[in-house]
Order: C-alpha cells, then structure tokens, then sequence
C-alpha cells in the first residue's frame, strides 16, 4: 500500500520488496533518483516488518508511485468495512478480465495479470487488517491513532479474497488471463 501527502510519499515494505520482481516483467521505466532513493540504502523486509510504511520524498519518487496503479492507495481503502474492501477487489478483477480479454498479446495479458495479482495482495492485506489478523502502524500524516504490528498470521477469515483468487486463476486456466 502508499499513502501520498504532497511530495511524500509511504509504502509498505512488502510493496518495495515486489517492486523488483515487477520492474522487469511490467516494464516499469525507473530513473536513477527513484531508484537511489528506494534502494540506496540497504533495504530489508521480514516477515516481522513487511507491513511497515517507508518514508521516501522528491517529486521524482512521488511521481513514479502515483504511476503504480497496481500498489493500491491507502486514502482508497481506509473508509471501506470488509464487504466494500471485497467489491473493490471483485472490481479489480473484473477489470483485467476486460483489459485481458481485449488484447491478444498473451506478453500483455500476463503483464495485466502479474499488476492485478500484486493489487489483490495489498486488498487482501488491508482485509486482513481489518480483520484484525495483522496489524502496523498507518503513519501519522493520515490517521491520529497509530496501531503497533504485533502479529504477522493467517487469518482465519478470508474465504471471500481465496474465492476471488480462484476466481481470477480459473480465468488464467482458460485463457482468460495469461
């Protein structure tokens, strides 16, 4: 998830550590600021701190994140209960299933389903958060109260996101999303 204010912007780590893998297979262009600001220092994520925000600031960063259409928006979610976080999620699948099904290009229809796949994680984490299966603080600038991360589990509740899953990997298995 990022949360953009001004010329900064937040993004959880788990969202930096999946921005490597799609750099490449997405084709995201990156400049050099962007890069040094992300990963100049060294970068680690576990699992006890994934959900963490990272603070990053200039224009170029913020700019290269609000181009990230596949890391979901904080200010998009935080009003929504779980039912309207599911919606959301049927939206996004809904959507590629369209932009998919418009294209030929199986290279284009697996760069649509990789993006897809990376927003449906972070829609699932924020259920999850919802849910209270996984905490983490949402950085002052958005939220006066501020949560501690005290767990990283499993929920026991996620049948409507494993469904969407399915859903959207049945749709690969016919074709439907390469």
């Amino acid at each position: 998830m990022k949360i953009i204010k001004g010329d900064k912007v937040w993004v959880q780590k788990y969202n930096i550590a999946a921005l490597l893998d799609a750099l490449s297979d997405l084709k995201i262009p990156i400049g050099n600021e962007v890069c040094n600001a992300i990963w100049g220092d060294a970068f680690t994520a576990t699992s006890e701190d994934m959900f963490e925000f990272v603070e990053l600031s200039g224009p170029e960063v913020v700019k290269f994140f609000e181009s990230l259409d596949f890391v979901v928006n904080y200010d998009d979610l935080k009003d929504k209960g779980e039912a309207e976080v599911l919606s959301f999620g049927q939206s996004v699948q809904e959507d590629v299933i369209d932009k998919t099904s418009k294209t030929k290009s199986s290279k284009v229809q697996q760069q649509l389903s990789h993006a897809a796949f990376l927003k449906m994680y972070d829609i699932r984490n924020y259920l999850w958060y919802l849910q209270g299966s996984i905490t983490f603080k949402i950085p002052t600038v958005c939220e006066e109260e501020v949560i501690e991360v005290t767990s990283v589990e499993t929920p026991q509740r996620e049948s409507g996101f494993r469904r969407l899953l399915r859903s959207i990997r049945r749709g690969n298995k016919r074709g439907g999303l390469q």
